[in-house]
Formats: C-alpha cells, sequence, structure tokens
C-alpha cells in the first residue's frame, strides 16, 4: 500500500508511515509478529530442481556421467537450504531437487566403477 500523505511504500505490519508518520489504514493487528520468510529459499528449491533432473540426465554417460556429481552435490545443498522454504510449492521443488540429486549422484558413482571394472576386465582380457 502507498502511503495517501507521501506516497510511501507502506507494509501491513507497519502501523504507521515512517517517513510521514501518517496512520496506515490497511494494518492488520499482530502482523508485525508474522515473520517474513528470505526469498532466498524459494530461488535454491528451484536452483535444487533443476540441478536434480540435470544429475538424472547426466549420471548414466560413461565416464562422463561421473562428473553428474558436481551439479548433484550442489543439488543436495541447495534442496537442504530450499527445504526451509514456507511456500509448499517451494518445499515440494527443494524436496524433489534434494532427492534427485541425491539418486542421481549415487548412481553415478556406480555406473562410473562398474564402467571401470568392465574396462579393466576386457583389457585383461586381451
Amino acid at each position: 500500500m502507498r502511503c495517501p500523505r507521501c506516497g510511501t511504500e507502506v507494509a501491513t505490519y507497519e502501523k504507521q508511515c515512517k517517513y510521514c508518520g501518517e496512520i496506515n489504514l490497511n494494518y492488520v493487528e499482530g502482523s508485525e509478529l508474522i515473520p517474513q520468510e528470505a526469498g532466498c529459499w524459494r530461488v535454491f528449491a528451484k536452483v535444487s530442481h533443476i540441478l536434480g533432473i540435470i544429475t538424472m540426465a547426466t549420471f548414466w554417460i560413461p565416464v562422463f556421467g561421473f562428473y553428474s556429481i558436481i551439479p548433484g552435490i550442489h543439488g543436495i545443498v541447495f534442496g537442504a537450504l530450499g527445504k526451509k522454504s514456507k511456500n509448499p510449492v517451494a518445499y515440494e521443488n527443494a524436496e524433489s531437487g534434494f532427492n534427485k540429486s541425491l539418486v542421481g549422484t549415487i548412481l553415478s558413482t556406480v555406473v562410473f566403477f562398474v564402467w571401470i571394472m568392465l574396462m579393466s576386465c576386457l583389457a585383461q582380457a586381451q
């Protein structure tokens, strides 16, 4: 809401305009006690979701798929941070990104070691 006197933006949890002192008619009693969520948690949740998709899409590529651990680890970290969001959609994105990143990282490691063992067995067979 804008202050009718000076035009400054006034939030609903402020009782009056901090610049001119005009009473805020849209003030909600007790709203100053409601914690305001930081927008970074939603961003972390989106980043985690994207990194989880990248990790799951690339873990199966022999040898180079091992590099999907990089976005996987970052997706795990951003997912854990994004889960602090109170927004249900952001929380679901964070949880999904966290799970995809975790599974993709584990599968990437397994595929890499299976690939190495397969190549060493083929090398010894020749």
